[in-house]
């Protein structure tokens, strides 16, 4: 495989993941998932809602019975056609580095070719088109890793509160690494999974640094102790 394909997604440049328990994979899932997005580039928009009807475009219907106006319809419906064709190798990319991911020989690159392997019954071959492919495949790993349980929220929210600017890479990595596990807590859909005030005290708790202490803790909290987590960031 080339390192780069013709849509300018850089196979070289993927995080390649390993996920040797399903744990670690509920843990990495949504660095993956948005470091995956930023990858395809300007082919992101085959994971966003719509995405894909919006760069197709209207389908041009049955050709008309007036002979006047087939010559525009056959015109609309090749660009139908090519706008067809290119979403396809879009997929096809995509579904590439998908694959490349993960290690060879790991349980998500199982998943994927298990679901890429596995069309729908009844569905006719030609249909199994890269897009549900891939489609699958990333659904697949989703419904695998994505934290969604009362017990996955438990270890996400001990994980968050453990937090602080004391871990390598001081605040800027405390503020990345409380954004990951923020996300993966609210991806569980888990109701009330974690209260304002709680994310509060929790970057107000795990600011350790004196610099940022007197800087930009003090302000921020001798006016309000609870003050919103976002303010502190910001």
């Amino acid at each position: 495989m080339d390192n780069q394909d013709g849509n300018g997604l850089a196979i070289k440049d993927l995080v390649v993941y390993h996920w040797r328990t399903k744990e670690e994979g509920k843990e990495e899932y949504a660095r993956f998932t948005k470091t995956f997005k930023l990858s395809l580039k300007q082919m992101r928009y085959i994971l966003e809602p719509g995405g894909v009807e919006r760069k197709l475009g209207p389908h041009p219907g049955p050709a008309p019975a007036q002979a006047a106006a087939r010559r525009e319809w056959r015109e609309d419906k090749a660009r139908y056609e090519s706008k067809l064709g290119k979403i396809d190798d879009h997929f096809t990319a995509a579904l590439s580095a998908l694959e490349s991911s993960f290690a060879p020989g790991s349980t998500p690159t199982h998943i994927i070719e298990k679901a890429i392997e596995n069309p729908p019954e009844g569905m006719d071959e030609n249909d199994w088109t890269y897009q549900r492919k891939f489609e699958a495949a990333w659904e697949a790993l989703k419904t695998e890793y994505q934290p969604s349980t009362v017990v996955d929220l438990s270890l996400l929210k001990d994980q968050i509160r453990a937090l602080s600017d004391q871990i390598p890479g001081g605040f800027d990595q405390f503020k990345s690494e409380f954004l990951r596990l923020h996300t993966e807590i609210m991806a569980t859909r888990v109701p009330d999974a974690i209260t304002p005030r709680e994310l509060n005290n929790i970057v107000r708790e795990g600011i350790k640094n004196p610099m940022v202490c007197t800087h930009v803790a003090y302000r921020i909290y001798s006016d309000d102790a609870n003050a919103p987590w976002e303010a502190t960031f910001e």
